[in-house]
């Protein structure tokens, strides 16, 4: 075969690949969890429930961010009205290793809950802070919001205090998607 017929197949291949890739996005390199809501109310697979829908996390790796977070879901909960396909839910991210306290730690975060209307999208997850770190392009932060695609491609975060500015951001980031 000569090299000028292998390019247009070399092509197609190196698409399609990166086509699957892009179709399998952060899915394939989130750490995986069955998350239970604070109230017991809410129950989802993670991250495989977040696909298909835009989906706004407001993700915590310590305890004393929990006012920040529940200020972002209180903030965000406005544009789930100009997007029905959009959810709004906090993850406090906790390393596995503490994981046989899990009854103690979320009766404390249980009480840390200012606002109990949220405690049905508030959801602990026990998993691998650095891996999910990682895997959404977050360094040193403490805390996050992230705006996930319908395939779980990262479309949008702030590591800082939510601000309206900071929501019309988030606002322009959905309708844009």
């Amino acid at each position: 075969m000569k090299p000028l017929r292998i390019i247009p197949l070399i092509l197609a291949v190196l698409l399609t690949f990166s086509t699957c890739t892009w179709g399998v996005g952060l899915a394939a390199v989130l750490p995986k969890g069955e998350l239970v809501s604070l109230s017991g109310a809410g129950k989802f697979a993670f991250p495989n429930a977040l696909l298909g829908k835009n989906t706004v996390i407001a993700m915590g790796f310590h305890p004393r961010h929990q006012p920040t977070l529940e200020k972002g879901l209180l903030m965000f909960d406005g544009l789930r009205t100009q997007s029905s396909n959009l959810q709004i839910v906090e993850i406090a991210v906790i390393e596995p290793r503490y994981k046989a306290l899990n009854g103690s730690i979320e009766a404390f975060m249980r009480k840390t809950v200012s606002n109990k209307m949220l405690m049905s999208r508030v959801y602990p997850f026990y998993a691998d802070t650095k891996q999910l770190k990682t895997a959404l392009g977050l360094q040193k932060e403490e805390y996050s919001f992230v705006l996930l695609g319908p395939t779980g491609q990262v479309l949008w975060k702030k590591s800082a205090q939510p601000t309206p500015a900071m929501v019309e951001s988030l606002r322009q980031a959905i309708l844009s998607n």
